[in-house]
């Protein structure tokens, strides 16, 4: 990493410098591209795959970063170090700055490598357009030219400048020198692409991005727009070789950026993706696309705004399912302890109170297992669970409450680990066609200790969840738990 640092570093300084050193010190810069060329053959790049955001490199190959400035130095020297994107004003003064005082710069000599040393990390190059994507407007420098390296790294240079104030940022991007010269809206989308994919993590907070893009639309409402629905309708045709990490990115920004334009779009373009099996990734794209943008509005507005076509798609009503609150159930084992249990919580009852109610509730479990059988009752468990969350079923915070009310009972109820998984399970079945509901209630349960980390990973990972394996809440969860038991190590 640290050669590849010091290499990338020789060769980004060649687009200012390299025709004055290509005319005054030839040999010297011979001898020197020579030594790169045969460390860039000898180079190990066994990490590119797992950097790259498509797994095929048509219609635009994913390069390397250091591979694809060579090439693009390689085309400079071809092109006799020519180059038009970078403004040099000292030529103007060429015959003043001749007969100016001449220093000598003393020798540079690199740090040595220490144990504490940060290194660039290595990163693949970023393609969505050529050419062909804006034929009427000025032409797109290719992939291997000069010119295309100095206004992605300007742009770049600019989000990492700016990334914190949003507005300025948007105003600096689409006030970029020379954009005239060039399809900036083009260049601006794809930049901004480049970084919110970037594996294993974008250089700044995701909702940055989308926060930028939304900034980018009201400023040039009557050109980025177009541009960048050009864009989301090519990743939407790319999306069957496109890193899952990289989709997840994609729901979440294209989600976000709906909510603030009302939702609009021409779904019926997209209509293919209801006769594919819904196990493909363009199926799963849009069913997750929707179930985000009901997080941010609601279940109707999302009904609304689809085809009928799309109703296989489309989120399920997020309510929640009782089944104690039927009569014609009333044979279903713990009816009347549910029933019981409902008018006890309503009417404020204490821990005491419930464990009253629920103490003649049966133990089917005990004689399959009479070490747990006192601990682990799983009617108990299902009982008071659907009931705690049918009466708290308004909102977050009625649920957050009633589970932080009824802490003790639930974490005795829970007490061993087939326990905290019934729990689990419980919770499921209840909110099965919210899954937010269901992952703010993980987070709160373990939150407040109701069920631990172990519980929640061995839960996902039980053949009950394996439907909802690929789905995206699943994984929302696991990396949830995961963090939490990072910071309880640490």
């Amino acid at each position: 990493v640290r050669c590849d640092w010091y290499v990338y570093a020789f060769l980004s300084s060649l687009l200012w410098v390299g025709k004055e050193l290509y005319e005054k010190k030839d040999t010297e810069m011979e001898h020197i591209l020579s030594t790169v060329e045969t460390y860039m053959k000898r180079r190990q790049k066994t990490h590119v795959p797992m950097l790259q955001v498509w797994s095929a490199d048509k219609p635009h190959p994913q390069e390397e970063y250091l591979d694809c400035l060579w090439a693009q130095i390689q085309k400079m020297k071809k092109d006799h170090w020519q180059e038009r994107h970078i403004p040099r004003p000292y030529l103007a003064f060429d015959s003043v700055l001749c007969e100016a005082l001449q220093h000598n710069l003393p020798p540079f000599m690199p740090p040595p490598h220490a144990a504490d040393s940060v290194y660039p990390m290595p990163r693949v190059t970023f393609r969505m357009f050529d050419y062909t994507d804006d034929p009427e407007g000025p032409i797109m420098p290719g992939s291997h030219s000069v010119e295309r390296f100095v206004i992605e790294e300007n742009l770049h240079c600019i989000i990492r400048s700016f990334w914190k104030e949003r507005l300025t940022c948007a105003v600096q991007l689409t006030s970029y020198p020379g954009n005239h010269k060039i399809p900036l809206n083009y260049h601006i989308v794809e930049v901004i692409f480049s970084e919110l994919f970037q594996l294993p993590v974008p250089p700044h907070t995701e909702i940055m991005y989308t926060t930028l893009f939304i900034e980018l639309c009201k400023l040039q409402p009557g050109s980025l727009p177009q541009v960048l629905a050009q864009a989301t309708e090519m990743l939407y045709m790319r999306l069957d070789t496109m890193n899952t990490i990289c989709i997840d990115r994609f729901i979440n920004w294209f989600s976000h950026h709906l909510s603030n334009f009302e939702f609009r779009w021409s779904w019926e373009d997209w209509s293919d993706s209801v006769s594919e099996d819904l196990d493909r990734p363009r199926p799963k794209f849009v069913r997750e696309v929707l179930e985000k943008c009901m997080r941010l509005s609601y279940h109707q507005r999302i009904v609304d705004i689809v085809p009928a076509s799309f109703s296989v798609l489309t989120p399920a009503n997020p309510s929640c399912i009782y089944k104690y609150g039927d009569e014609s159930n009333k044979s279903v084992p713990g009816y009347n302890v549910a029933l019981c249990l409902s008018i006890a919580i309503k009417n404020k009852a204490s821990n005491d109170e419930i464990f009253t109610i629920l103490k003649d509730v049966p133990n089917l479990n005990q004689e399959e297992d009479d070490d747990e059988g006192f601990s682990y009752n799983p009617l108990k468990i299902e009982v008071f669970v659907q009931t705690l969350l049918h009466l708290a079923a308004k909102s977050f915070s009625h649920s957050f409450s009633a589970l932080g009310k009824f802490r003790e009972v639930l974490r005795t109820l829970a007490e061993s680990d087939e326990g905290k998984l019934h729990v689990l399970r419980v919770m499921y079945d209840v909110w099965k066609n919210h899954p937010q509901m269901i992952a703010v209630l993980v987070d709160k349960m373990i939150r407040t200790q109701i069920v631990d980390c172990a519980a929640v990973a061995n839960w996902i990972f039980s053949p009950e969840l394996s439907h909802d394996f690929t789905r995206f809440y699943i994984w929302e969860i696991l990396h949830s738990t995961i963090r939490k038991m990072n910071k309880h190590v640490m």
